[in-house]
């Protein structure tokens, strides 16, 4: 199992309180898509890899969240909103995405990327 983004091509860099969509494609080791109907992705953000709680995590099972735009072709968004963003410090933090299929299979689609928050000339407050 494997993702359209590997690295260093995983990390992403965002604006600290702007939005962001993010699209992962799941695709098989022979570099075929992956089918993810009935399934879910969950993208996580932590400070440091050993931390229990999670700066951000979203859920493609929450519309507001994140979805399965073409599941048959792997494809899934998560959407970024200023609030997820605005109060974390302008540095580097580690993600990861997970994918939870309609089976109960749990596989890694993206092992511990870097998300760098950097800062913006405005500053915008929620």
């Amino acid at each position: 199992m494997a993702a359209s983004m590997l690295l260093p091509q995983n990390s992403i860099s965002i604006v600290r309180g702007t939005s962001k969509t993010l699209q992962v494609t799941v695709t098989k080791a022979d570099g075929t898509y992956y089918d993810i109907t009935g399934g879910k992705l969950v993208f996580t953000v932590k400070r440091a890899l050993y931390e229990d709680v999670p700066l951000i995590q979203k859920l493609t099972t929450d519309a507001a969240q994140g979805v399965l735009t073409k599941p048959r072709e792997g494809i899934a968004e998560f959407y970024l909103e200023p609030r997820d963003t605005n109060g974390l410090n302008p540095q580097n933090y580690i993600f990861d995405v997970w994918l939870i299929t309609a089976t109960g299979e749990r596989y890694v689609v993206v092992a511990e990327a870097v998300l760098a928050i950097t800062p913006g000339v405005t500053y915008l407050p929620t």
